[in-house]
């Protein structure tokens, strides 16, 4: 009940509430999955404090560390980028290119971190390198992904590009 206490709080703009509740949740012990995703929105929260970013970094590295978590190393270095972005588009790229080599089976992260690279990318018009991700999100993805058309449409128009590019070389 707490998580998502925590979650409705986030909606309305309650951060101090919500990190209330999201460590009632880390408190009561829960299975580890509740336990990480609490954290991370923890996480979440802090980076956006003045100063904060550094110290959700150094809690996520933590979790790194800890084996009831080790299952979730994928997401918390996809986690670790997206706070990174767009301030250190250099170190978001890194945390999320380890990301992509964790061994996992979570297809679903896998694909947010391939798309999370490839927004990097194509928002600093590296389309080249941004085609190349679109096209492993959409290898990935599942029909139901919320942004599957704008996946499937850079992933067309980059493909125009690359040609092009290719032409002119």
């Amino acid at each position: 009940m707490s998580f998502i206490l925590g979650q409705l709080y986030l909606q309305v703009h309650q951060r101090d509430s919500a990190m209330d509740q999201f460590r009632e949740v880390i408190s009561n012990k829960p299975d580890p999955m509740m336990d990480f995703q609490s954290r991370l929105q923890i996480a979440k929260i802090n980076a956006q404090k003045d100063g904060g970013l550094a110290k959700s970094q150094e809690s996520l590295r933590h979790m790194l560390k800890k084996e009831r978590f080790s299952h979730f190393r994928d997401a918390i270095l996809y986690t670790m980028g997206t706070l990174e972005y767009p301030k250190d588009p250099e170190a978001a790229l890194g945390y999320m290119q380890k990301s992509l080599k964790v061994a996992s089976t979570n297809t679903v992260q896998r694909m947010l971190t391939y798309k999370g690279i490839a927004d990097i990318y194509y928002d600093q018009r590296q389309y080249l390198d941004a085609k190349k991700y679109y096209d492993s999100t959409a290898g990935v993805m599942t029909p139901d992904f919320a942004d599957a058309e704008i996946v499937n449409t850079r992933k067309t128009v980059l493909a125009d590009v690359d040609a092009k590019v290719a032409i002119i070389h």
